[in-house]
């Protein structure tokens, strides 16, 4: 870790102060806006990007997986953004039978927008956070990096939207980042990409072909090898296209793809490649490198499939992601210390704030570790406390970077989980200005309910 040192710099303080400010407006934090927003409460995101949505829209993260618990959806933000998607044909059916809400980087930024702006969020683009001011363990202030240089924004409570617990971080909470028992390393990262002008029918033509299966009849293309998985078809030309130099090894250490309707009747978007070098996230070198390397590797998956599958014959590489997917960095260690255990066990709360029965998935081992399998209605909770860092009284994290184990939190790292989480925090945050008091004295099962009340649908629990 570099070292640290005093320097002193001129700041430009704001000319307003706010009930909240969320950083980070990635969706997990917009989720957390809104909610707060329609509390009554002055909210602005302070985004250092220009635009909304975060993993689901500058780092390609589409679609947006299940978790698997049916139809209950336990952000009522959420099931507002989906019908938003749905009454505007922003969406599709997914390429498989499990629920899936498919949806292109594009409209979705559009369409968080338009719902922060409309529930009266500001928005602040172009902000990179800084640090915190911070007095006798309380927030007084963040300081932003902008066009106008180092600006200090007033607040009485801030949400760490960030992913990676930047706020936290630099605010002194305690966090864990990587695997304890394997030299900390995080989870592999990747970089998407898309590839327009395709021939889908072609290429789902050839994948039935490829596999002896019957000609599928529809566009819709799915795709994915894994060297680990074992070898089929589809390994097999990936195996001729190292032999020839076309792909390095490392290419098909994970590959998959898909397309939908709602990217484009041309457009496939591709989950990969995974940075085979780069394994701290925090350490902005390597994932510089990272970067480098994936963007090295899209290029030779793209020659490979315009070489070995037909139908890309006369495609391009249409976009790379401008945010690499970070599947996991630090995680804070709060009030409450997510666990396998509680995984396993299916264990509820009465502060249940998010419902799950998404597996535990961790990329970059020799191989996925699913400690268990769920049985039809069976899920586990994430309680409240794993919101809350310690040792700051006005702040929640909401996102991947909560407080659990390096397992636990591959298993709650996806969005609609993460959704929840942000609907929690600003839910919970308003209460705290409310009640006056610390976010470690709100009552999680009254954020619970508020959740419910709003429209949240969430299973039976305690």
């Amino acid at each position: 870790m570099n070292k640290q040192r005093q320097i002193t710099l001129p700041i430009t303080r704001y000319d307003r102060a706010y009930d909240i400010v969320v950083v980070g407006g990635g969706t997990a934090g917009v989720m957390a806006a809104i909610a707060a927003a329609e509390s009554g409460k002055d909210v602005l995101i302070a985004e250092r990007g220009y635009s909304l949505g975060g993993s689901a829209t500058v780092a390609q993260v589409t679609p947006f997986m299940s978790v698997r618990i049916g139809d209950a959806r336990n952000s009522y933000v959420s099931t507002r953004m989906q019908t938003f998607l749905e009454e505007r044909g922003y969406t599709a059916p997914a390429w498989s039978g499990q629920p899936k809400t498919m949806f292109s980087p594009v409209t979705m930024s559009v369409t968080l927008e338009e719902m922060a702006v409309a529930a009266g969020v500001e928005l602040l683009y172009g902000a990179a956070f800084v640090n915190t001011v911070i007095e006798e363990g309380h927030i007084r202030s963040v300081l932003l990096q902008t066009l106008d240089g180092l600006c200090e924004v007033e607040t009485a409570f801030v949400i760490d939207g960030t992913g990676d617990a930047q706020v936290a971080f630099v605010s002194g909470c305690p966090y864990e980042a990587g695997d304890p028992e394997d030299h900390d390393y995080n989870q592999n990262m990747s970089l998407r990409f898309a590839v327009g002008g395709i021939d889908l029918y072609a290429v789902n033509t050839f994948l039935a072909e490829l596999f002896g299966e019957e000609d599928p009849k529809n566009p819709h293309v799915y795709m994915a090898m894994e060297w680990k998985a074992g070898d089929n078809e589809l390994t097999m030309l990936f195996h001729d296209a190292v032999e020839k130099g076309i792909l390095e090894r490392s290419d098909g250490v994970y590959f998959q793809a898909f397309s939908s309707a709602a990217y484009g009747n041309d457009v496939m978007y591709f989950n990969c490649p995974e940075a085979p070098n780069c394994r701290h996230t925090t350490d902005m070198f390597e994932v510089t490198q990272g970067v480098v390397d994936c963007r090295a590797a899209a290029v030779r998956l793209h020659r490979f499939l315009q070489t070995y599958i037909r139908g890309f014959e006369n495609s391009t590489i249409i976009s790379f992601a401008q945010l690499p997917g970070v599947r996991e960095s630090r995680r804070i260690v709060g009030e409450y210390y997510l666990t396998v255990d509680d995984y396993n066990e299916c264990r509820k709360f009465k502060d249940g704030i998010a419902q799950s029965a998404y597996p535990i998935d961790v990329h970059g081992k020799s191989q996925l570790v699913h400690p268990r399998g769920f049985e039809p209605g069976e899920y586990f909770e994430i309680p409240y406390g794993a919101l809350v860092p310690k040792g700051i009284d006005n702040l929640l994290v909401a996102g991947r970077c909560i407080s659990a184990s390096f397992w636990a939190q591959s298993a709650i790292r996806i969005q609609l989980v993460c959704h929840a989480l942000g609907e929690a925090a600003g839910i919970a945050a308003s209460m705290a200005l409310d009640l006056s008091c610390a976010a470690n004295k709100v009552d999680g099962a009254a954020v619970r309910a508020e959740m419910i009340a709003r429209g949240g649908t969430f299973l039976p629990s305690v």
